[in-house]
Formats: C-alpha cells, sequence, structure tokens
C-alpha cells in the first residue's frame, strides 16, 4: 500500500514538489483518507524522493539485464538512441565499457526529466545533514549496480575508484542537466559522453582525490537548491 501510493504521488510531484501536499492531493484523487500521508510520508518529501531514487534504480538494473540478455532492440523500456543492439554478455573492451556506462547512465538521468523543474528541491532534501547518509547510499547502489552490470569483479582499489569516478559523472550531469536548455537536453548528453571519455585519464587520480570531488558535489546539492 505504501509503495503504491508513493508511486502515484509522483504524479503530483510536478505541480505540488516533494511533499506531503503530493501526497495528500495523490490521496484525494484516488479516494483514499486524507491522514494517509502520516504513514506514508513520515518523514515529509524525502520519503517520496527515496521511492524515486530506489525504484528508479531497479528498473534501470532490470534494463540493462535486458541489454545483455534480450534480442529484442525495440523493447519499449529502453529509450536510448544510438548503440541499441543488445549484449549478449559483458563489456569486454574499454570501449564497450565506456559505451555501457553511457548508456546506464543516460537511460537513469532520463528518468529524472518529468520532475526536473522540481528537481533542485529533491537535491536540496537529499543534501540536508539527516539525509545525506541514505543520499549517498543510494547513489552508491546506482554506481554498484552498473558497475556489476558491466561486469566489474576488481577487488582491488580500482573497486572504490571506479564506483567514485562514475557517481563523479553521475552527480555532474545531472547538476548540468538543470541548466540546460539545449533541445532535448542534447548538451547534457554530449556534456556527459565528454565526462565518461575523461574518466580514462581520471584513474591516474588517487581515490582519496576522487572521494573529495565525490562529497563535494553531494554537498553542493544545498547551493543548487538555493539558486535555481
Amino acid at each position: 500500500m505504501k509503495a503504491r501510493v508513493l508511486e502515484s504521488t509522483l504524479a503530483y510531484v510536478p505541480k505540488y514538489g516533494w511533499s506531503r501536499e503530493a501526497v495528500e492531493a495523490c490521496c484525494q484523487a484516488e479516494g483514499l483518507p486524507s491522514g494517509l500521508h502520516a504513514y506514508v510520508a513520515p518523514q515529509g518529501g524525502i520519503d517520496i524522493v527515496l521511492h524515486f531514487y530506489a525504484t528508479r534504480n531497479q528498473q534501470l538494473a532490470e534494463v540493462m539485464q535486458q541489454w545483455r540478455t534480450s534480442s529484442d532492440s525495440t523493447n519499449k523500456n529502453i529509450d536510448i538512441k544510438e548503440s541499441d543492439s543488445p549484449l549478449s554478455s559483458f563489456p569486454s573492451t574499454a570501449a564497450e565499457v565506456d559505451q555501457f556506462l553511457y548508456r546506464s547512465l543516460e537511460y537513469r538521468l532520463k528518468l529524472i526529466i518529468p520532475y526536473l523543474s522540481v528537481w533542485p528541491q529533491a537535491l536540496g532534501l537529499l543534501s540536508l545533514p539527516t539525509n545525506i547518509p541514505l543520499s549517498i547510499g543510494m547513489l552508491a547502489q546506482l554506481v554498484d549496480e552498473i558497475w556489476a552490470q558491466a561486469g566489474d569483479r576488481s577487488t582491488d582499489i580500482s573497486w572504490y575508484a571506479k564506483r567514485l569516478g562514475v557517481a563523479y559523472v553521475y552527480n555532474l550531469t545531472e547538476l548540468y542537466m538543470l541548466q540546460d536548455k539545449s533541445l532535448e537536453l542534447s548538451e547534457s548528453w554530449i556534456f556527459l559522453r565528454k565526462r565518461i571519455e575523461d574518466l580514462r585519464s581520471m584513474k591516474q587520480m588517487n581515490v582519496s582525490c576522487m572521494s573529495f570531488f565525490f562529497f563535494s558535489f553531494v554537498s553542493f546539492h544545498v547551493i543548487v537548491e538555493l539558486n535555481l
């Protein structure tokens, strides 16, 4: 019941934001008790944001699996404009890994588009001190799943470097999208591709430095919320 109401609430987020008002509007429209918001979102808007984050991470995980196992490149759940051919196995070359990272991050970032006008509010909620552990956990889950689906089996310090690098690219592109005025966010996807190319050179960067960049961008969400 809780998950269903939260999912239905997303339709009201563009109008009411990530708030209890959105839950109340959903409950009213579906004939549910008006006080249900206290159960569905006891922490307020952050509960809606976390539901969105978790379910869209899972959606991406399922789609990545389809890319590697399905021969149907026209699958309705896959909205990628290039390299739509299915992946029958894990990427094996550096170029294939880069393309897989691009497709995965582009797909996940596109799920934000219906809520882009209120996404700064979501980032602000995720950046509150009490919510940062959950925020980092969700992002860590996202990048770990992407690398796992890409076939990464590293056990040394590169395990951390790879995940910090993709988290850095994801956050950076997410922020770029908020100010992108190009048609269909075309500039954002160019930006994303360039940042993935940059990851190759970032392999020379030590993990502590990459950690600094990552946590700086998580904290920077608060500034974005105040200025957009």
